[in-house]
């Protein structure tokens, strides 16, 4: 093995992997040395054990320790070990002077590799386990070889035990079907339907699918994060230059292309989202089955997502808001003329008008405060039917329409204190027990009342602010609610850096309190007191 040879191996190494991730180097590092003969084999080895011995020098030891924040005998080899995957040059100017390494263009986010060192031996390895196969008569399936290195999690001890188990239960032909059924694994083959499913907004049967892994012994958390890696294994199959990130067969590798093809990005980042989330509330969850198929629902409608919308909602004409002291009164249409315009529209699809067409909008989440100007006395006219709001409590037209010409908004304004609003904020809290990120910002950001119509709750960063804004229309009716008064509103600010102090300690509590009286110092010092 030639230095000239050496160093051409470890630029194809460095021109496909992600040079960021040690796997991504090991796996392909492994792929170009697995075809070398095994006299080259060694001698690379020995080329490599050659080059991590030159880089051993005092000054190479302290930058170790300045880029790793300190540095150990081991540490400093996995260290060499990442110095010669940089490439020859990056290699030559740090032996010339270690401090060449800060003016290269080298991110040093993990400069410790310890596997680099020994993926010579894994291929060596991995020829003599090929040659074994052949002597033997055993056979197996790149994909039952796959699984059986994910199981191992790269011990080379626990790959070879785990790969003698399969093969006296297999009988020396070793398939991806044995190994699933010895080992327990859930088969990608119920993600793949699953995905399917969820294209195709086919509920009931993503559902089934879930029962029958349940029914085959698998924890339903267990089923949630695979399929959280299915839908990161389909996005990274989408674009050729993450495709390296794909450790599977290639065989199992043209199955993720075919159905990334099918997904959109939209869809697969909605997808990780759900699943991901579900994940992290699986364990405070108190129906865990139920919030499990209530994200597989919810994926489900990612693509075709279901309203409760009336199937003919009103349209609202945007009329100028009223000056003060105004009144507005409806106008009125006769049944015929209405009867008339819906029947041209309807038939033509060309409504003609003397005067602009009226511009329409979606209705709008109103603010909590309801005024109302009472007139003195009843008008015969009809009033004008509230625009239309879209909401999953939404009742059906009819009982809507009725509601609206029986029932008035009434104006709450009953006083409250600052007391009472925190002990409504708190119970809210109580209310949501899954949403952990809002139960904690509501416990440490309590609400300040500024006056009797306005309060105001500080928090720290603008995740907290979207988790309240998530929840701000069941947030202010609950409070509503509670207050008896809908008369007030609510503010959300962010706090500066600096602006909100924590105390920590006890000596931080001391060092405050002689802030505000320096005698307690005086004190402190003459009896010689200690902070317990």
């Amino acid at each position: 093995m030639t230095w000239e040879k050496f160093w051409s191996i470890i630029d194809r190494v460095r021109a496909q992997a992600d040079m960021q991730d040690e796997a991504s180097v090991n796996q392909f590092l492994y792929t170009e040395l697995i075809k070398l003969p095994q006299d080259e084999l060694l001698g690379f080895d020995c080329v490599w054990q050659s080059y991590r011995n030159k880089a051993n020098f005092p000054k190479m030891v302290a930058a170790a320790c300045i880029i790793n924040d300190g540095s150990s005998d081991d540490r400093f080899t996995d260290f060499r070990n990442w110095l010669i995957m940089q490439g020859y040059d990056a290699y030559r100017q740090a032996l010339i002077d270690p401090d060449n390494l800060a003016v290269l263009n080298i991110p040093f986010r993990d400069t410790e590799w310890m596997g680099c060192g020994n993926v010579a031996w894994y291929a060596y390895a991995g020829q003599k386990l090929r040659a074994y196969f052949e002597k033997e008569g055993i056979t197996a399936e790149p994909e039952a070889l796959n699984i059986i290195a994910q199981k191992a999690d790269g011990g080379m001890r626990d790959a070879l035990s785990v790969f003698d188990q399969v093969v006296s239960f297999s009988g020396g032909h070793i398939t991806y079907k044995s190994v699933i059924e010895n080992l327990n694994v859930l088969d990608y083959e119920y993600y793949f339907r699953l995905v399917d499913a969820f294209l195709q907004n086919n509920v009931p049967q993503a559902l089934m699918i879930f029962k029958e892994i349940r029914d085959n012994g698998f924890e339903a958390q267990f089923f949630i994060g695979g399929l959280s890696r299915h839908f990161r294994d389909l996005l990274v199959s989408k674009d050729p230059v993450t495709l390296p990130l794909l450790e599977v067969s290639e065989s199992v590798a043209k199955r993720y292309g075919e159905q990334a093809e099918k997904c959109t990005l939209p869809f697969l980042y909605r997808a990780m989202e759900l699943s991901n989330r579900c994940d992290l509330d699986y364990r405070i969850s108190n129906n865990k089955q139920f919030l499990v198929e209530l994200t597989l629902i919810q994926i489900c409608q990612i693509t075709n997502p279901v309203t409760s919308a009336p199937e003919n909602p009103p349209l609202q004409k945007i009329t100028p808001a009223p000056n003060a002291g105004q009144t507005v009164s409806p106008t009125t249409q006769t049944p015929n003329t209405t009867t008339s315009q819906q029947t041209a529209g309807t038939t033509s699809g060309v409504t003609q008008t003397a005067e602009p067409q009226a511009a329409y909008r979606a209705a709008t989440i109103r603010p909590t405060t309801f005024k109302r100007d009472i007139p003195a006395a009843p008008t015969q006219t009809r009033k004008a039917a509230p625009p239309t709001r879209i909401s999953i409590h939404q009742k059906p037209a009819e009982s809507v329409a009725e509601e609206n010409t029986s029932t008035v908004q009434t104006v709450l304004d009953t006083p409250f204190t600052a007391e009472a609003l925190t002990t409504a904020w708190l119970e809210y809290a109580k209310t949501i027990p899954t949403e952990v990120v809002l139960v904690n910002t509501m416990q440490s950001c309590r609400p300040q009342l500024v006056d009797p119509k306005n309060f105001v709750v500080s928090v720290d960063s603008q995740i907290q602010v979207d988790h309240i804004n998530e929840h701000f229309h069941e947030l202010m009716s609950f409070l509503q609610n509670a207050l008896k008064n809908n008369q007030f509103s609510m503010q959300l600010r962010i706090n500066q850096p600096g602006e909100k102090e924590i105390i920590f300690s006890p000596k931080d509590v001391l060092m405050k309190m002689i802030e505000k009286n320096p005698d307690i110092k005086n004190l402190y010092d003459t009896f010689d007191l200690e902070i317990a």
